[in-house]
């Protein structure tokens, strides 16, 4: 996808993804973001990279599921700043019936304290905690090491109807910097998430 003038925003968005494979589903993309306003909107960037993601049974009902990705991300249009950083995300989990227990390492890499890997058309909000401390990832960079915990109910018949397909997710996160070890504290998350049924109406 590309657009342009968007609110002084050029963007070109590519993805591509492989057939399944024995392993998987792999995943690649180009993202190059020109906002032209860098005064008020310094995130131009270009990113590059690609993920593999994909589940095996382990027999007994019992799934393995994971996630590679690695991008790189250098300065780009009307970058003020001179830069070069990587991302690294490495996720695997365990599925057991509607249960999923993920353990996660996320890296938003920093180039020497000046600038870190920006994500300016996504949320940190469901990755990096419900506090939204790092929507824009500080210039030291993100290293976030966090468990994921989420059940989700199977159909319900009856007077219990309305909880069919609950989903519940709790998380915890220790967060770091990349560059200089700083350690930014830790977060516990708790959500519940319920689908509208037939009969009800928002």
């Amino acid at each position: 996808m590309s657009t342009s003038g968007l609110a002084g925003t050029e963007l070109q968005l590519v993805n591509v993804k492989s057939k399944p494979l024995p392993i998987g589903t792999l995943t690649g993309y180009t993202y190059l973001m020109d906002f032209f306003d860098a005064a008020k909107f310094p995130f131009s960037n270009a990113s590059y990279g690609g993920f593999l993601k994909g589940k095996q049974s382990l027999g007994q009902g019992l799934t393995f599921n994971y996630r590679l990705e690695y991008a790189r991300q250098t300065d780009y249009g009307n970058q003020p700043l001179d830069y070069g950083v990587n991302y690294v995300r490495v996720a695997p989990g365990l599925t057991h019936g509607g249960l999923t227990t993920t353990l996660i390492y996320e890296l938003l890499g920093s180039d020497n304290g000046v600038a870190a890997f920006q994500t300016p058309l996504a949320t940190g909000h469901i990755f990096n905690g419900f506090a939204d401390v790092f929507v824009v990832t500080p210039p030291t960079g993100l290293q976030d090491f966090y468990v994921d915990v989420r059940y989700k109910a199977p159909k319900i018949d009856g007077h219990f109807g309305f909880l069919s397909e609950l989903l519940l997710i709790g998380q915890y996160h220790e967060f770091r910097s990349d560059f200089g070890n700083i350690d930014y504290g830790s977060e516990f998350d708790f959500y519940a998430l319920l689908p509208a049924h037939e009969g009800w109406y928002i």
